[in-house]
């Protein structure tokens, strides 16, 4: 109990000190398609894109253009992309609300009763994609 009490003191001082520096965790957002796993890496590399402040009414970058810019990589990924077609479009604070980035989701509508595979791409706010990790996926 005491070691706990001193991880539970030492967390609040290091988040309220003025300079602690925020650590954003790793997050992996991943798609499947065409027996493959993709994994998008998003990290430290967020905080590297223009932040998107409260008083600011408009994200850095348009959902339409973080579109295109996912479905141009689509098209890179897959050797079917026409296949696919844009379901979501998901806005995501990275943790530190000034660092966003956008998750666009494809979907491929294989048939009727089933779940559609989901294709997930990762959009920085600075318009690149970080270059995904794939494996082959059961």
């Amino acid at each position: 109990m005491k070691n706990l009490a001193t991880i539970g003191i030492a967390f609040l001082c290091a988040v309220a000190h003025p300079r602690a520096e925020l650590v954003l965790l790793e997050i992996e957002i991943s798609g499947y398609a065409e027996g493959l796993r993709f994994s998008f890496s998003v990290g430290d590399v967020v905080r590297r894109t223009p932040a998107w402040k409260a008083s600011e009414e408009y994200p850095p970058l348009s959902p339409r253009r973080a579109e295109t810019l996912a479905t141009k990589k689509l098209k890179d990924l897959l050797n079917d992309p026409e296949k696919w077609s844009r379901g979501k479009i998901i806005l995501t604070d990275s943790g530190d609300n000034i660092h966003w980035y956008y998750v666009v989701e494809f979907e491929n509508h294989i048939g009727e009763g089933t779940q559609p595979p989901k294709m997930r791409i990762v959009v920085l706010m600075d318009g690149t994609i970080p270059e995904p990790l794939s494996a082959r996926y059961p």
